[in-house]
């Protein structure tokens, strides 16, 4: 049996890549079959397969290794805060009054692939506490972020990895469409061709332009389920979100 249909035989049984993707792990213990014959097969098998298992088996079949045994291959620090997706957050006004405090920040952000989802709800509550920490008196509000840019969109969802996972391969097999036939290609306001008429879908058809969640008691009125991402496409490339708070006595 070669390698190819070796993983065309166990990727046909029913359940297997959804569950095991993150578990799988490719190499050779025989002189007579090069990992390089192994990777070509998983190569071969995997063109068969629709976007998302062809694109999480090509990736991951490299990096179980690593991930399940992290002494193989330790990354630095520093190596790992290169790839940090918050960049800066700063405070563009503060206003403050006995009734009322008002503050806006500006959240910049780098997106490392052509379409990502970005994690926000830990920046998001990051930024809620250090203010409430700052006036503690003043429990009641809303928290506002909105994106400047025409192909984001803010996405909110279950933060479950399968979730995650579904939702990312999904946006990027939309953003991967040919749009050549597309007028914007051709019409594009800078006069140069973007080529990405999909990404602009997908920032109208997917999430919100804004976020608005209610402060009540101190704390943010958040689902136990519900997460919040940005969608970023037209990558890699840095964004910028408005985040304001106001607090009421």
């Amino acid at each position: 049996m070669s390698p190819t249909t070796y993983f065309d035989d166990i990727f046909s049984k029913s359940g297997f890549i959804q569950n095991a993707w993150h578990r799988f792990l490719i190499g050779s213990s025989s002189p007579t079959l090069e990992i390089s014959q192994i990777s070509r097969g998983l190569w071969e098998a995997t063109e068969k397969l629709n976007f998302s298992q062809k694109c999480i088996l090509r990736t991951w079949a490299f990096r179980n290794a690593v991930r399940l045994k992290p002494n193989l291959y330790k990354i630095s620090k520093e190596k790992l805060e290169k790839f940090n997706t918050l960049i800066a957050t700063s405070i563009e006004k503060e206003i403050k009054n006995e009734l009322e405090v008002n503050i806006s920040y500006i959240v910049k952000l780098r997106s490392y692939s052509i379409t990502q989802l970005i994690f926000l709800t830990e920046i998001i509550k990051n930024i809620f506490n250090e203010v409430h920490k700052k006036y503690p008196t003043y429990n009641q509000g809303t928290l506002f972020l909105k994106s400047y840019h025409t192909t984001t969109s803010l996405i909110t969802n279950e933060h479950e990895y399968g979730n995650y996972l579904d939702l990312h391969f999904r946006f990027a097999e939309i953003s991967r469409k040919d749009s050549s036939n597309y007028f914007h290609t051709v019409r594009a306001l800078e006069n140069r061709a973007d080529f990405n008429r999909f990404d602009h879908d997908l920032a109208t058809d997917f999430g919100n332009r804004q976020l608005i969640l209610p402060i009540s008691k101190g704390k943010l009125v958040i689902g136990n389920r519900e997460n919040f991402y940005i969608l970023v496409t037209f990558g890699p490339r840095t964004i910028q979100l408005n985040l304001n708070i106001r607090l009421l006595k």
